[in-house]
């Protein structure tokens, strides 16, 4: 099976291409930081200066700088880990979660199933990432200087959980209804199979990899959320706020700079700007048209790798001895 997997092209592409992605972005501090060559203002020949922060891009910073200066290809390398590893542990729980779910709602009565199924269909259609901001905006955007970062952080992450539970129960207990319609799972407790050993030997090992893809799936759905919270202007990775400098009317300069360089927290730092420099806006967005574009692929080529697709066992593709020989080789003696 391992092998299987690793001759397939599209696994190998999706992984090659997040396996390099990650190991720069938790090389950051290593191999890619630029600190020390920052700078704001560029100058001529002369010493008069000509451009300022937020550069555009070019060869010396192929995405362009950010208002602090910095390469702002860098700053994207560097919140892959973050952004990457937070979506994963929203679907991972999101997983876990839901399989109990759709446990209970597939041994429940079929009315309240049918039930369930109605009221959770809504949420097929909802604005998720308006729901988070209704449900969490007190949090992460209006009392944010009262709450702590991990509280910034994990509580926006347990309302993207509980708003997915719901659509991924019924999801579940509907693949289970179809797993235990298979003849032979059928039939496992009249040979005295128990219900946790007919799970355990049969339904698992069908309802196991079909998980693995779901929890892949929900990798992605979790990124288009973080756009989406960006395009709010929602600093899900953690924010802090800084004070600038002073203005011209005797008011305080503040601004709000993601901890993380998480790529929904950059889209909401820079969005206000999108007319003025949109490559603060593209970059993080390349990012993650990036991601889910290797998520995909490796959905694909695990579907096709592991035939999730399929309850029963692979026909033969050799045929019988009798389907070889032709009638004229049939011996039709009477008896």
């Amino acid at each position: 099976m391992l092998l299987k997997l690793i001759r397939n092209p599209w696994l190998l592409v999706s992984f090659i291409g997040l396996a390099i992605l990650l190991t720069f972005s938790f090389g950051y501090d290593a191999w890619l930081t630029d600190d020390g060559d920052r700078v704001t203002v560029l100058y001529n020949e002369d010493g008069v200066p000509y451009d300022s922060a937020p550069f555009e891009p070019s060869l010396q910073y192929p995405l362009g700088s950010d208002s602090l200066g910095e390469n702002y290809l860098y700053r994207i390398v560097d919140g892959a880990k973050y952004t990457i590893s937070l979506a994963a542990s929203i679907s991972l729980v999101q997983i876990i979660l839901s399989l109990f779910g759709g446990f209970l709602l597939y041994i429940a009565p079929k009315k309240v199933r049918l039930t369930a199924d109605g009221l959770f269909d809504t949420f097929h259609y909802a604005p998720f990432a308006i729901f988070i901001y209704l449900l969490a905006g007190t949090v992460i955007d209006i009392f944010v200087w009262s709450y702590s970062l991990e509280t910034r952080i994990v509580f926006p992450a347990i309302v993207i959980v509980l708003l997915s539970v719901p659509v991924l129960s019924t999801l579940i207990a509907k693949e289970l209804e179809e797993l235990y319609k298979v003849e032979f799972i059928q039939n496992a407790p009249s040979l005295g199979g128990g219900v946790y050993h007919v799970f355990r030997k049969h339904v698992s090992k069908f309802l196991i990899p079909k998980l693995f893809v779901l929890f892949l799936q929900q990798i992605s759905t979790v990124l288009i959320i973080f756009v989406h919270l960006g395009v709010l202007e929602v600093f899900i990775g953690g924010s802090e706020t800084f004070k600038m400098d002073e203005r011209v009317d005797g008011g305080i300069k503040m601004e709000t700079f993601t901890l993380s360089n998480e790529w929904g927290g950059l889209i909401g730092k820079y969005w206000s700007l999108y007319m003025a420099y949109p490559w603060l806006i593209f970059g993080p967005i390349l990012a993650f048209s990036f991601v889910i574009l290797m998520m995909n692929l490796l959905v694909h080529g695990m579907t096709q790798t592991l035939e999730i697709n399929h309850y029963g066992k692979k026909k033969s593709k050799r045929k019988s001895r009798l389907q070889k020989k032709t009638a004229s080789e049939l011996d039709f003696t009477k008896i």
